[in-house]
């Protein structure tokens, strides 16, 4: 849960198939790394999931059936997106929206208290 304002900088179609160096992850390589990024290769990575989704409903829907797949069965490149929507202010969002969250993940951690926290189960019940 990033946020609204940030989830919205993206597509449905990049939250559902970009899994792996399409918007969103180019996006924030931009933010940290530009230099390691090569604009002149980005591309829109379609995938055989998007294929799938169209074709097959129970395959291809993304919630009721898993497949077991390596990145490759998705695009012989090894990535999934469409990286030609980069931007580093996407990326930049993302990673403080990210960043807010695990903030805020700490805090619940540090205020839980440990009694909620048992080291066997109670058999008794």
């Amino acid at each position: 849960p990033l946020g609204d304002a940030v989830m919205n900088l993206f597509t449905p179609a990049e939250h559902r198939f970009g899994i792996h160096a399409g918007d969103m992850e180019t996006s924030m390589m931009l933010a940290l790394r530009e230099k390691y990024v090569d604009m002149k290769h980005v591309q829109h990575f379609r995938t055989q999931a998007e294929e799938r989704a169209k074709n097959y409903p129970l395959l291809g829907s993304g919630a009721t059936v898993k497949m077991g797949w390596q990145i490759q069965d998705y695009n012989p490149y090894g990535a999934a997106g469409d990286a030609t929507l980069a931007t580093a202010a996407k990326g930049h969002a993302v990673i403080n929206a990210a960043g807010l969250q695990l903030a805020r993940l700490l805090q619940e951690i540090s205020s839980l208290p440990l009694s909620t926290l048992t080291d066997q189960p109670n058999h008794s019940v």
